[in-house]
C-alpha cells in the first residue's frame, strides 16, 4: 500500500507554500 503518497503529498505542498 503506498499510503505515504498520502502524507508525502500534503509535505511537498507545505513545502511549495505559494
Amino acid at each position: 500500500m503506498e499510503i505515504e503518497d498520502s502524507h508525502i503529498i500534503e509535505e511537498i505542498k507545505n513545502t511549495w507554500e505559494t
